[in-house]
C-alpha cells in the first residue's frame, strides 16, 4: 500500500487535515497524529485498502487502523448479548485487549465486527 496517499484525518477539531499514514505529525497544524491500530474480530471477506464503516482501514487480517482517531466512535445499537462474557474480564483489562466498539457492515456481513485496542499487534 502506498503510504504517501492521505488517509489520517488530524485529530484537531480545528484542522481535521488529511495526512499521509507514514507523517507523525499533522502538516498543517503539527498536532500528534496517533495511530491506533485495532484487532477485528469477526473481519472476514476484507481485503487490505478497504474502508470498514468510512472510518477503519484493513491493514492485515484482522489488524485495522482507526483513520479518524479524533472524532468519537459512532455504535449502531446494543452491543451482541454473547459480548457480555468477555466484559467480565474487565478487572483484568491489563492483560485483555478491551472492546473499543463494533462496525455493522450493511451488505456483507449480518453480525456485527468486534474491535479491540490493547492487543499485542506488532508491526
Amino acid at each position: 500500500m502506498d503510504n504517501d496517499r492521505p488517509i489520517l484525518q488530524c485529530p484537531n477539531y480545528l484542522c481535521q487535515a488529511l495526512n499521509p499514514e507514514g507523517h507523525k505529525f499533522c502538516h498543517k497544524c503539527r498536532t500528534p497524529l496517533p495511530k491506533l491500530f485495532l484487532w477485528a474480530v469477526g473481519l472476514e471477506g476484507y481485503r487490505l485498502g478497504e474502508v470498514l464503516g468510512d472510518r477503519y482501514l484493513v491493514k492485515a487480517d484482522q489488524i485495522l487502523l482507526d483513520t479518524k482517531p479524533g472524532l468519537p466512535l459512532e455504535m449502531p445499537g446494543e452491543p451482541p448479548r454473547h459480548w457480555e462474557s468477555y466484559l467480565r474480564l474487565f478487572p483484568y483489562r491489563l492483560h485483555v485487549p478491551q472492546i473499543h466498539g463494533w462496525v455493522c457492515e450493511k451488505g456483507r456481513s449480518n453480525s456485527p465486527i468486534l474491535l479491540l485496542e490493547g492487543a499485542p499487534i506488532f508491526q
